[in-house]
């Protein structure tokens, strides 16, 4: 089969971008495919109508590339693509409506406001401090909308660091406001095998040399392993990440991210990832190879669903 694999951007996550479609590209050759490697830059419409390819793998991540731009120029060209069409990719890139719509189907998340640059910049400070206050306690978490990777968070101790809820708009226009859940970080990927939505097994990673980094990098210091959690915690967490796979119709491939609260060990859903990183190192292929699944399969996989 003949695949572009879409990559890059100008979007916060471009080079993690190029370096999982490097990992993606080569596999698709192994597995026997005829691939291509596409930058989405002002080109890529032109880029995509002259190849023509019978699929495109989409790599790219982040506000403008993965949360429903690709996916829409695909759909223009009636071109088929991997994981979730435009409009759920829209939703599922947006953290508050990704959070209001699954908080409506009972999915139990953090409490949280949401908050524009315009009206952070003319709402007086006690103003804003006392919406906070009124709907979470601190340390509270400013995360901006539409951004991955770690990237635009900021973590709130106390209203002395409310000036580092501003930085927050360097990434985005538009942020969330979020109670902070002391906890452990698992994820739980989900992948469509046969059309059937699977849960792969859920795991957790920690750095094994020096402290843990804000953002992950899987390097040879990182090590994603199985979730240290009971038969019945797994079971909940698979049953919720099928739930929220459907509640906002992903497809074929999702990651969907919690935090354990480390007094009740009640999880908590944090987001949803359309297009997560597949860098073989990281939380998803590692995820599917304790499944039971190689990285050669998976990338499969995830190209025959769209067959």
């Amino acid at each position: 089969m003949n695949i572009a694999v879409v990559h890059g951007g100008a979007s916060s996550e471009s080079a993690i971008s190029t370096k999982n479609a490097g990992y993606i590209a080569a596999t698709l050759e192994e597995n026997g495919h005829i691939v291509s490697l596409l930058e989405f830059d002002e080109n890529i419409y032109m880029n995509l109508q002259k190849r023509k390819p019978q699929l495109v793998f989409i790599a790219v991540q982040g506000k403008y590339h993965g949360d429903g731009t690709l996916q829409s120029i695909c759909e223009h060209l009636r071109l088929a693509y991997t994981g979730s069409k435009s409009t759920a990719a829209a939703i599922i890139n947006d953290k508050c409506l990704c959070k209001k719509i699954c908080a409506y189907h009972g999915i139990r998340t953090p409490a949280f406001i949401y908050v524009n640059k315009q009206t952070f910049w003319a709402t007086p400070k006690v103003e804003l401090l006392e919406k906070i206050e009124k709907v979470m306690s601190y340390p509270v978490v400013a995360k901006a909308v539409t951004q991955g990777g770690s990237y635009g968070i900021e973590y709130i101790q106390s209203r002395d660091d409310y000036e580092k809820i501003a930085q927050t708009f360097n990434y985005d226009d538009e942020i969330i406001i979020e109670q902070f859940i002391k906890g452990k970080f698992v994820t739980t990927p989900i992948l469509e095998i046969e059309k059937v939505p699977i849960a792969l097994t859920t795991v957790s990673g920690e750095n094994v040399i020096g402290k843990q980094k804000d953002i992950v990098l899987f390097n040879k210091d990182f090590i994603v392993k199985e979730a240290d959690l009971s038969t019945e915690q797994k079971e909940e967490l698979e049953k919720i990440s099928i739930e929220v796979f459907d509640i906002v119709n992903a497809k074929n491939y999702a990651r969907i991210d919690y935090m354990i609260e480390e007094e009740t060990q009640l999880p908590y859903f944090i987001e949803i990832n359309a297009v997560p990183g597949l860098k073989p190192e990281s939380f998803y292929p590692q995820a599917a190879a304790k499944y039971g699944l190689s990285f050669n399969n998976l990338i499969e996989i995830i190209v025959k669903n769209e067959l």
